[in-house]
């Protein structure tokens, strides 16, 4: 095999722009390498070895959120969706190939609670679900566990991070939490995995205070967060430090 720096390009996706023009991502060797052990973890996606994964969301979407290269790394059975993404074709996936683990964003899902509302069928291999790309009915979250006792981890990223940002894994404080109280909980979207951090300031820059009630910009770093955009666009959103001015 040729060998070459890990920072060389790997791949690239383009964001959505729903702010203005999607701008084009570049992920090296080592960012996806690092993304793939965060997003591995316990309290991130809790991925191992005896996991089957099915990444529905497609690899132009932030990088299949990481699953294409998390899966290979743990040594898990990754299985590739085709073309269809309606519930019966989803259902067929999951039951034929064990599938344990899959990730997906709420229409999809959906489609899939219809299908087994309007069949009887069951989820026996499927473990756990993570939910991205638009905030997570509660209602989605209610029948996944309530009905199939599938666990769902709500999540939030962006092209730039490669995607993960935060997940909403249930840390100590509110693993006992059941019913409405724990659903509560789940709406929200979560913490920051190792290797991200976060921070909200003013349009000075100033640093602002994590209260609950303070509104500012959000910004991130970490090691699988870009440092720029593709042809030098939308420069002006990193700075110096590797800090990444969301938008938000």
């Amino acid at each position: 095999w040729k060998t070459f720096d890990e920072n060389t390009a790997a791949g690239m996706c383009y964001t959505s722009g729903t702010t203005g023009d999607p701008k084009g991502v570049l992920y090296s060797h080592r960012s996806n390498v690092l993304h793939a052990m965060i997003a591995a973890m316990p309290d991130a996606m809790g991925l191992s070895s005896r996991d089957t994964i099915l990444p529905v969301v497609p690899m132009f979407h932030a990088n299949a959120w990481g699953l294409g290269q998390s899966g290979p790394m743990i040594g898990a059975k990754l299985v590739m969706p085709g073309c269809k993404m309606d519930g019966a074709s989803i259902y067929e996936l999951l039951d034929t190939e064990k599938v344990t683990f899959s990730a997906a964003v709420p229409t999809v899902w959906l489609m899939l609670l219809q299908y087994l509302e309007e069949t009887g069928k069951k989820l026996p291999y499927l473990n756990k679900v993570v939910i991205g790309g638009s905030s997570c009915p509660r209602a989605i979250t209610a029948k996944f566990q309530g009905n199939y006792d599938v666990e769902v981890i709500h999540a939030w990223g962006m092209t730039e991070m490669s995607p993960l940002g935060t997940l909403c894994t249930m840390k100590p404080d509110y693993a006992g939490l059941e019913g409405e109280a724990r659903l509560d909980v789940q709406g929200k979207q979560g913490f920051p995995p190792f290797g991200v951090e976060m921070k909200v300031t003013d349009d000075d820059d100033k640093e602002l205070p994590w209260d609950g009630r303070t509104f500012g910009r959000l910004k991130v770093r970490g090691p699988a967060v870009a440092r720029a955009y593709y042809g030098g666009i939308g420069s002006e959103q990193f700075d110096e430090e590797g800090w990444f001015d969301t938008g938000d």
